[in-house]
Parts: structure tokens; sequence; C-alpha cells
């Protein structure tokens, strides 16, 4: 330490100034006046002074270095102002103002009062010294009081006494003096006395702390007696309740002679998401009720803290339980800190979670604070491993299962590593969002071999409505085409799952595709290999992963593009969020009732199309990534089968084709539907076509190739007298002003059968396909049709249209002109349709029902060649026409062929 100034002065008065050259920039200065005579402090101060450097203890030398200070003095010897200000570095709150007037320095009986002041704590001290003691007093308002006394001579007896009488800490210590604020109710009480002599001091508390909040958990109240002198600190008994119900019970020694230390902490019924919330807001993980026993021991430098006991009826992150035992040691490292992570290393010697009936987890090994410290865990699970799905991923509603899963972990608490697993599942079930709502019958193992970081799947099986689906993990896969197939590896945990191996029993396993299907459909999946030596795999990398096989579609509702949600802010599911980032290499293929769905405008209004995909169709080869903008699709697919809806009418499919090919980005489609329409009773039947196009942005032609956003449909006539203008064709299709209001009443009641009746009678279609065996039931209502023409006041005398809301017929009325269809491949060439249709008769007595009946068959003789035989029994009794039988045998043959121009 070394100081720099200089001293001057005159015959009666003296200044030294002085620095010293050190980061705290010290410095003293003194001015004393009359020096001979009556000496007077003109002005003294002595600030930053470096104490630290005067110290070699640590604790003294981190208090220094925190704390600087500034010493003012003023006035005669026997009469002089000091004011003291410690003043921390970190945080100008916690500063210090300590001023005092010192009086008869030099007297026998020298006096010092003044007052001490920190945040809002404001006390008043008054210390006299004579003939060899030391006695004083001290005063804070807010409620502390006392006195201490000491004997300079002999023995050096001191006694001493401090009063606390409902002593508000928070509002001392706060930045603010509010009142009303509950976090301000504490109050401590009690006494803490002073007596033995100056070699041998002892100091006792008892003290009552009550009413404290921490973290907004409250109320706590803590009593505590304990004992200290200069060979051990003695806490007799401390006890903690929270809202009058006690949480723990104890009591602590600590020796000061041979550092050691000892103490046993108990409680019972502790609601221990409380106790964890109060320290730290974000520990809310655990809850239950807690019963518990902490012993301490050790030294000073290596304590050991024990502890047992069990949380009842309780959860850990979200997952109830009915009893968690745990028994564990805390080796504690004072070196490198108590109140941090790194001093302590938790050794579980027993870790038991339970959920009767459901679950066990068993658990040994060490579990660091700190990250980056070594973590050795051995777990054994036993019980519903499959329920914890939903709580982890919200796709899965729910799950259920008998698993067996014992494993070992290693790397960091900040990077976990499993060391080695094996995992065996049995009768496990899965209720998912999507893709298949229930899945069962879970079963197989999932291994991860210590020493490596692949994880394989072997024989994992499950099933979807008895049809199952096999995985296993294949590794070193290199395809026909030469392409090597990358593993599934997840960098953060270094573990390696391989190439998934997935096999699907024939006919296929019923599932959703999101996008691809909407919410209430599902379809038939076939997986294969695109060789018969290979397999369908799903590979990786984790940011793309690789689909590579053949898919054959059955009895399925598709539609493409994806089918996106109306809401364009809403996020999309995870299912096609996972789908549009995968890379694709897989071959479409067509089974039977493949159907192809999809809104698409044409001149009025939109057409709803299905379209059945031919299972003679060569197929889609898919490559690429969708979120990529790299996906495409090559090849082709027809189709000589289904209907259109436009406006009022039904479309029969006469051909349709879609071509992707390599060099174009656009599809080429083609392809046309019909009907007959009759201008009177009685008239020859005219076609009318629905034929698809699109219009070339640039010059306005109709052409066969575009995106498949872009293609319409136009209404097109076989009878070269109608034309081709859209205005004369909806004109023989009875769209004219004069029967406009008929004809919007149909249109709207052909509408709201689609979007309203269509969803309703989807599901019970599907049912009945499943109960009869069949491959397609379709059934198309009228009954909003009929609803409309009766709601606008038609009526039998009128228009001839049977109106059961004007008359004394049953309901049923309403479904009439209303049909169902049944289809069924006798074999895969041939194909039986019947169609019976529900129609209104009308006699001299009563209103009546009957039935139209149509049988239809389709063979097909070539690819793309087929013929078609109808026959209909229609019963032409309607309108009040008796005895007209005009159509009483209608017996059609049709010979189609489907080709791409």
């Amino acid at each position: 330490m070394h100081f720099r100034g200089r001293v001057s002065g005159t015959e009666k008065d003296i200044t030294i100034r002085l620095a010293e050259n050190n980061p705290t920039r010290s410095k003293a200065f003194i001015e004393l006046k009359n020096i001979f005579s009556q000496p007077v402090i003109s002005e003294a101060l002595l600030s930053a002074f470096p104490f630290a450097s005067l110290t070699s203890k640590a604790v003294l030398k981190r208090f220094f270095t925190r704390y600087a200070s500034e010493i003012r003095l003023r006035g005669a010897l026997d009469n002089m102002g000091a004011e003291i200000k410690i003043m921390d570095k970190q945080s100008s709150d916690n500063d210090l103002r300590l001023t005092a007037n010192l009086r008869n320095l030099f007297s026998e009986k020298k006096q010092a009062r003044g007052s001490l002041e920190i945040k809002n704590l404001l006390g008043f001290f008054d210390v006299s010294l004579t003939n060899g003691f030391l006695n004083g007093t001290f005063n804070f308002p807010a409620g502390i009081n006392g006195d201490v006394n000491l004997e300079m001579q002999d023995d050096g007896k001191i006694s001493g006494l401090a009063k606390f009488s409902d002593f508000c800490l928070t509002a001392a210590i706060n930045d603010t003096l509010a009142t009303d604020d509950y976090l301000q109710q504490n109050r401590i009480s009690g006494t803490i006395r002073l007596d033995g002599t100056m070699q041998q001091p002892h100091v006792r508390a008892q003290l009552s702390a009550d009413r404290f909040v921490f973290n907004t958990i409250g109320y706590y109240r803590a009593d505590i007696v304990a004992d200290a002198d200069k060979e051990r600190i003695s806490v007799d008994s401390l006890r903690i309740s929270l809202n009058n119900v006690p949480i723990s019970e104890g009591n602590f020694s600590a020796s000061l002679t041979d550092r050691t230390l000892s103490g046993n902490f108990t409680g019972s019924d502790v609601d221990i998401e409380k106790v964890l919330t109060a320290i730290n807001p974000k520990n809310n993980f655990l809850n239950g009720s807690a019963s518990y026993a902490v012993s301490l021991g050790g030294s000073y430098l290596n304590p050991k803290i024990a502890s047992s006991g069990s949380i009842q009826n309780g959860s850990l992150y979200k997952t109830p339980f009915d009893h968690l035992d745990f028994q564990f040691t805390d080796a504690l490292n004072a070196k490198k800190g108590l109140l941090k992570a790194e001093g302590h290393q938790i050794v579980f010697s027993n870790l038991a979670l339970v959920r009767e009936g459901d679950f066990s987890l068993e658990a040994q090994g060490n579990l660091p604070l700190k990250k980056n410290d070594s973590l050795d865990v051995k777990l054994h699970f036993k019980g519903d491993a499959l329920a914890f799905l939903p709580t982890w991923v919200n796709f899965f509603e729910g799950g259920t299962s008998l698993a067996d899963i014992q494993a070992e972990l290693g790397g960091t608490r900040g990077q976990i590593k499993i060391k080695s697993s094996i995992c065996k599942i049995d009768r496990g079930e899965l209720w998912m969002a999507s893709v298949a709502p229930h899945v069962q019958n879970i079963h197989g193992t999932i291994e991860l071999k210590k020493g490596t970081n692949q994880v394989n799947f072997i024989n994992l099986k499950a099933s979807v409505d008895d049809k199952t689906v096999t995985f296993n993990t294949v590794r070193n896969v290199t395809t026909t085409t030469g392409r090597k197939l990358k593993p599934w590896y997840f960098k953060g945990i270094n573990l390696d799952f391989g190439v998934l191996d997935i096999k699907t029993e024939k006919g296929g396993v019923e599932l959703n595709i999101p996008g691809l299907m909407k919410k209430e459909d599902s379809g038939f999946l076939y997986l294969s290999g695109r060789k018969n030596d290979e397999h369908f795999y799903f590979a990786g990398p984790v940011k793309h992963p690789l689909a590579y096989g053949t898919l054959r579609l059955f009895n399925t509702r598709i539609t493409y593009p994806f089918i996106t949600s109306p809401n364009a802010r809403r996020k999309k599911s995870t299912a096609v969020e996972f789908l549009s980032n995968m890379e694709w290499d897989v071959r479409l293929k067509s089974g039977k009732d493949v159907v192809y769905h999809k809104e698409i405008p044409a001149y009025i209004d939109n057409v709803n199309t299905e379209l059945y995909m031919d299972e003679s169709s060569p197929g889609l080869r898919f490559t690429g990534i969708i979120s990529e903008g790299t996906f495409k699709p090559v090849g082709k697919l027809n189709s000589s089968r289904g209907r259109l809806e436009y406006l009022d009418q039904n479309f029969k499919v006469d051909f349709f084709s879609v071509e992707f090919t390599d060099w174009d980005p656009y599809p080429l489609i083609s392809g046309r539907a019909w009907t007959t329409v009759r201008d009177s009773v009685g008239a020859i039947p005219k076609t009318i076509y629905l034929k698809l196009y699109a219009v070339d942005s640039e010059t306005n032609i109709e052409k066969h190739q575009g995106s498949l956003e872009d293609f319409r449909f136009k209404l097109e006539s076989a009878d070269p007298q109608i034309g081709e203008d859209q205005e004369q064709v909806l004109s023989y299709m009875g769209f004219t002003v004069s029967n406009i209001k008929e004809k919007a009443t149909s249109v709207g009641g052909s509408i709201t059968e689609r979007y309203l009746i269509r969803p309703l009678l989807r599901p019970i279609e599907r049912v009945l396909e499943q109960g009869l065996g069949v491959d397609m039931v379709r059934i198309n209502s009228n009954i909003a049709k009929n609803l409309f023409f009766s709601s606008f006041g038609y009526n039998s005398n009128e228009h001839l249209f049977f109106n059961p809301f004007v008359s004394n017929a049953s309901y049923l009325f309403l479904m009439q002109s209303s049909d169902i269809t049944i289809g069924k491949y006798l074999s895969k060439d041939l194909y039986l349709t019947y169609t019976g249709q529900l129609v209104s008769v009308y006699n001299q007595d009563e209103p009546e029902l009957d039935i139209n009946h149509s049988f239809g068959i389709e063979y097909r003789f070539l690819r793309n060649v087929l013929v078609e035989f109808e026959f209909d029994r229609e019963l032409m009794r309607y309108h009040r026409l008796t005895n007209e039988k005009q159509y009483l045998n209608d017996f059609k043959i049709r010979l189609r062929q489907s080709f791409t121009f």
C-alpha cells in the first residue's frame, strides 16, 4: 500500500492530502485548525480505502471488495460529528449510512449518539464508555430495541438483549413503504440474549417469524431456539409450517472446533408443490403429499445429506402416481460452493414411482445437478408405456399397453445418452387424432445393445381392424436401382434407428392420409417393394425422411392437391407437415374402388367429380419433396367409371385420363362424362357431355394440358342442331328465363344435397359396403330438393308434383326420386351394378310408392376397352300419366374405349 500526497500548513493550521494509485482511487484528506490550542477538524475524509489489502481472510476480502466506504469527520475533538457511508458496488439499494455525535473523547466519560439507516430501516443508538465499562442502547421504531453492556477489564463480562416486537422484515428492506401489501404482513418476535465473557461469549435466540410469503406462496411460520458459543452453534429446535400446517421439524449443530455437522429434520403430509414453487416458481413439476426424513453429517468441507421418504397421490411432469418412494444421499463439496450445482452429487439408492394397476418405475444411480457432470442411472419400467404418448405428443389421443423396459442412461444431465435399452411391448393400443383412429395388438421388441448406438425394431407389429403392419430394422440397404438408403440418425441423442422395413397384409391396412383424404374417409393401403426381392422402406435422414417402395390403394377416396383449411392462418396438421417434408420415391398403383373426388369449376357453379380409377392403369411414380417444390408424379391413371354431379344432373363417366411425363411439369388430362336429356315426354333422348379442358393464359385457346388447379368443365351436345354455345346447351337442359324459378329450386336442392346430406350418408355407405361384402354402395338422396319444392309452395294440382306437406301422405314421400346403387366385382374384369330408385305413383284412390330397377354389367376385355350392358325397369306412372309404358323394357349396350389425345 503506497500513498502519495503533500502536507502543508501554518503555525496554527495543517492540511494533509493523500492518494493511492490503485483501481479504487483511494484518497484521504484532513484539515486541522488550532492544533496547539483547541484542535478542530475543519474537514476530514477517507474515501475508498483498500481495507481488502489489510486482511488475508477470504470472507473479509470478498466483503471489502464488494463494498466501498466513505468516512467524514468534522468538529472539535470533544464534540465531533461523524458520518460513515458503506456502498454496495453491485446495487445502490443496499447502501448503509451511519451518523454519530462523538463527545468527550479525551475525558473519562465518552459518549456517542447517532442513527443508522439502510433502505427503509432507521434506528438510533446511544453508547457511553466510562471507567472500563461500555454501555449502549439501541432502538429501531420498526420493532427492535435493546441494550448491550461490556466490562472492559478483568474477565470482560458481557451482557445484552435484543427484543423483536412485530418487526416487519420486508417493509424494512424493500424499496417502497406500501402498508397494505399482503407481502408485508410478516412479523418477527422474540429475543436474542448475549452473556458470558469476551473470551467465552454465549448467544441464545428464541425467535418466531410468521406470515412470510415466498413467490406468492404463504403464509409461512418458523419458530427457532438456538445457542452459539466459541465451540458450537446449536439449533435446538426448528419448526416450519405453512398456513398453520407443519412441514418440517428438526435440530442442527455445527462444531467450531473439529468442523463437523449433524442434524435431523422430518416432515409429514407436506404439500410438496407449494414448497417447491415457493423456492422457484418454475419448479412446479412435482406435486403430492410428502413425508420425509433428512439427516445431515460430515464436515464443513464435505457435508453429507441423506434423505428418505415418500410422496403420495401426486404427479410428476403431469404424470399421476400413487406413491413416489425415494432414498438418496447428496455428497456436497463446499469448495465448489454449496449453493452451486457443481457442489452437489445426488446418488439414488432407490427411487420407485408407482401407479397401481398402470405402471412402476425403479431407478438407481447418480444424478448431478450440474448440466455438464456425468450421469449414470439404471431404469426398470413395467406397465403401460403407451399411455404417456398423449402427454408428450398431442397427435395421440390415448394409449394402453403392457411393457417391460430396462435402460442404462449415461452422458450428462444436459445431454442424456442411452447406453443400452430393451423394450418389450405387448397388448398395446393407440387412439390417434388422424391416420388410424384405433391401432391395436401392438407387440414386439425395440433394442439398443450396449456399446453401440444402433436401435433395432424386432418384429414390432400393430393391427388396424385385424390387418397387421410389421416393422423391422434393416441396415446397409442398397436398392435394385443402386440407391443406398440412409438410416434414421438422431444427432442430438446419437442414436441410429437404421432403415424401417414395413410390411402389410394382403388387402392392405385401413388408414386415413390427412390432406389426401377427408377426415371422415379412410382407405386400404398395401405396401410392397419396387421389386420382388425388396420391401417397402422408410429411411432417413430425419430432415427429409424417404419413403421407398410401391403403394397400392383399395376402397379409397382421395383428392389432390392436398385438402387445406379455409383458415389460412391455421397451422398445418402434424401429419400434413410431415408428408410435405418427406422425400418420395414411391410407385402408386390403383386397386379396386379407388375414387378420386374433387370440386372442379364449370360455366356455372362447380362440378362434383367422382372418378373410379381403373386397376389396369399403369400407375404413378412420385419423387421429390413437396415443401421444396421438387415433388413430381410420372405415369398415367385412367378412369372409365364414376359419376359427376352438375347443377341438377348426374353424368356418367365415359372416360378420363391423366398422364404425367418427365419432360413436362404439367399433366396431360382428357375425359368426358355424359347424360341423356329429354325436352318433352316421349321425345328421343339426346346426349349431353361434360368435357374437361384448360385454357392457355396467353392465347386463351382450349387445351388438354395445364396445372391441376387450372382445369375446367364445359357442356357439349352430341346433336349439332343444339350447338356448342354454353347458353344453348343450358337452354336445352331446361335453364331458360321462363322456368328459372323451378330450375333454381332444383339446383338449390342438388347443392344442398351435396354439401349437407352427402357427408352424413358417406359413413352409412361404408358400413353397408363392409357389412354386405360389396365393393361400392352409393346413396343419392333427393330429400333436400323435395323440401325445396315444398317450401316454394308447389303442389300436385298445379305442377303435377306430389307434396306431402299438403296431403295426408307419409313423410316417406320426401325420399321420392332417391336411389341406391350397389356394385360388386364378380371377377377382375366383370363388374355388376344394381340401382333402385324410389318413385311416387299416382292412382285414383291414393298416392303410393314404387321402385325403378336398373341392372348393369361391365366387362373389360382389353386394358382400355370395355362393354356395358344396362337394363332398366322403369315405372313411368308419374304426373298422372296413367298406363304410360314407354320405357317398360329398356335395354342398352355401349362399347367404350379410353385413350389420351
